[in-house]
């Protein structure tokens, strides 16, 4: 909006395509122009030339802004670092020594152009030192460090205030984070920050490469959380002190266990698996005949990686019975699947283990199941007696089975009344002996005796849920004298898949009497799992009495 000056005659600013203003202490009317930006490549290479110069001023304040090296009439101390900058643009000085930190025709009071990294003995670095001594007194310093930020794998300028003591030689003590590497990119520069209060002896470190020695290698430590025994053995749950991610999901450790192996170390006994992007799961299957005891311990075990340009090594902690408390377990690791005829298995035993009381345990056990033709867990608690041979009872429904695919797994959990005798089960196939078969027991649901035939409808349990194929009878009889059995003397009929009817006609002299019978068989059922075979009860003049 124009100011106008009605007493004067005129007005400042604008007013629609005229603009008033004074030039050389005259009042003037022009007309409004949008002044030209064409954008050339040199317009904006000059443009991004100064803006660089500037952000190179700005950092340059930060380390010595008020040094006396800048102390000129003609111009402020920003604008002479601004021109400073762009010259030295202009004439393609390297990225460090442009930083203009003092002025190019100035001559300093020291220069310290000697500097090295002084590294720990695990490779981070601890100091800048330099065999030169900045006088008696102590000084105060601002440095830029172009370092790599391994985290987000991008190089960064970090400012480092220090102060270094005096008649020593040089020393600037180093507490970085972890992710920052010196590579060979990396550069420092830097001067004394306290030059008005030091008669302007100005101490300037030009730009000097700065580098790890060999390759940069930083390390992630796993520490011990917590651990658990569990049916796959010993569990550890280990923390990583760095939240960065290795691309390694899983190493092996080797342990010294009690037992048999008490003094020999289990080449990769264990196995190291991530579970998250800081924690990692170590899991210890304990062999036959040792447990987790007073001598033993997981061994560290140290992982590398390299990514361009730096190694990360992943180091375990030893794991001792410093930090789990020594257990005595057995490890079961092999059983003799028992049952009952016609039944699914029912107890597994082991001959040559005898407990001195009663414990309980729980367990999973893998299973196939016929009727879904699908394999499935069930779990259970179950108690072994004590002071006899190991028999632990086991509950299974009649269509499940154990093939070779089969497992079990488990611990006690009553361990709190019996310490350090927990019982591990790791996991160990288990299957039954001498195949896979189930039998069928039919019942009687109706009959019709007459002199010379009989007539018995029997059903079939609805265990199975397939098609029950046709079966075969042998049946008894008596002639008066003796007794004679017939083979295939009695005709099967099959209604639906359950129930069946069985028709005898008696041979010419012989009848049913209190001693005769029927014995019904089955064919059997062949899957590539398993086998069904199906046995009747047999029928005897309790079910059908004599006429």
């Amino acid at each position: 909006m124009a100011i106008q000056n009605f007493l004067a005659g005129g007005f400042y600013g604008k007013l629609g395509d005229v603009v008033g203003q004074r030039w050389r202490n005259k009042r003037t009317l022009r007309r409004y122009v949008i002044g030209a930006n064409p954008q050339t490549p040199a317009q904006q290479a000059n443009r991004q030339q100064f803006a660089e110069a500037v952000s190179l001023a700005q950092e340059a304040m930060n380390i010595n802004k008020g040094s006396p090296a800048w102390v000129k009439v003609e111009a402020s101390e920003f604008s002479l670092r601004v021109g400073t900058a762009r010259r030295r643009i202009k004439d393609a000085v390297p990225s460090g020594q442009v930083i203009p930190i003092i002025p190019d025709d100035y001559e300093t009071f020291l220069t310290l152009n000697n500097l090295t990294l002084e590294q720990e003995a695990g490779g981070l670095p601890s100091a800048i030192i330099s065999p030169s001594s900045i006088g008696n007194d102590g000084r105060q310093f601002m440095f830029i460090i172009y370092i790599l930020d391994i985290i987000g794998m991008i190089y960064k300028k970090v400012y480092l205030p220090a102060t270094v003591a005096g008649v020593v030689p040089f020393s600037v003590p180093l507490s970085l984070p972890w992710e920052y590497v010196f590579t060979d990119e990396s550069f420092i520069v830097g001067a004394s920050s306290d030059d008005e209060t030091n008669e302007s002896k100005t101490i300037f470190i030009p730009n000097q490469t700065m580098a790890e020695s060999g390759t940069p290698n930083r390390t992630i430590d796993l520490s011990f959380v917590s651990s658990s025994f569990t049916s796959a053995g010993l569990e550890i749950i280990f923390e990583q002190n760095r939240d960065f991610e290795i691309t390694a999901d899983s190493f092996y450790a080797n342990i010294v266990l009690n037992g048999a192996l008490a003094t020999l170390p289990v080449t990769d006994g264990a196995y190291f698996e991530r579970i998250n992007e800081t924690q990692w799961k170590c899991t210890l299957s304990i062999p036959a005949a040792n447990y987790w005891g007073a001598n033993s311990k997981v061994l560290t075990k140290s992982v590398t990686e390299f990514f361009d340009p730096v190694d990360i090594t992943l180091k375990s902690a030893e794991i001792t019975a410093s930090d789990i408390t020594p257990v005595i377990f057995l490890n079961l690791n092999s059983f003799t699947v028992m049952f009952y005829y016609s039944e699914s298995p029912d107890r597994l035993y082991r001959s040559d283990i005898t407990l001195t009381e009663s414990r309980t345990f729980k367990i999973e056990l893998y299973v196939y199941n016929f009727n879904t033709e699908k394999y499935t867990t069930i779990q259970m608690e179950t108690t072994v007696p004590g002071s006899t041979a190991f028999l632990m009872p086991i509950s299974m429904d009649w269509n499940q089975c154990l093939t070779s695919s089969s497992y079990i797994k488990g611990a006690t959990i009553d361990n709190a009344p019996n310490v350090n005798k927990t019982i591990l089960i790791p996991q160990t196939t288990i299957s039954e002996p001498g195949g896979i078969s189930r039998y069928q027991e039919f019942s009687v649901i109706y009959y019709y005796l007459q002199a010379s035939t009989l007539y018995v409808l029997v059903s079939v349990p609805e265990k199975y849920s397939g098609d029950i194929p046709t079966f075969y009878s042998d049946v008894e009889l008596f002639d008066g004298e003796n007794y004679d059995v017939f083979t295939d003397l009695a005709s099967i009929e099959k209604y639906g898949s359950r129930q069946f009817g069985i028709n005898v006609t008696f041979p010419t002299g012989y009848y049913w009497d209190e001693n005769s019978s029927i014995a019904s068989y089955g064919t059997i059922i062949n899957k590539p799992l398993y086998s069904l075979e199906y046995w009747g009860e047999t029928i005897t003049s309790a079910d059908v009495p004599p006429l």
